[in-house]
């Protein structure tokens, strides 16, 4: 929801980093990296973990920007 929102209104390079958190930035590291500390478990929860970090990492993206437009719609 939050890359769409970024799209919408313009905000490009965010969003592009927001689609690009789930698969790239957090999901090929913690694939490499979880199998060889939790074996299977680790390949099982990867895209849950994936997932939240992606969260995590939306979350200021999307206030901010709402920030913003609060601010905008003030003046």
């Amino acid at each position: 929801m939050c890359n769409m929102m970024l799209q919408s209104i313009g905000k490009a390079v965010r969003a592009s980093i927001v689609a690009a958190a789930r698969q790239g930035l957090f999901f090929i590291p913690l694939i490499l990296i979880l199998p060889r500390i939790f074996g299977l478990f680790g390949v099982q929860v990867c895209q849950t973990v994936s997932d939240v970090f992606s969260l995590l990492l939306s979350i200021p993206f999307g206030l901010s920007v709402l920030n913003e437009m609060k601010k905008e719609e003030v003046q």
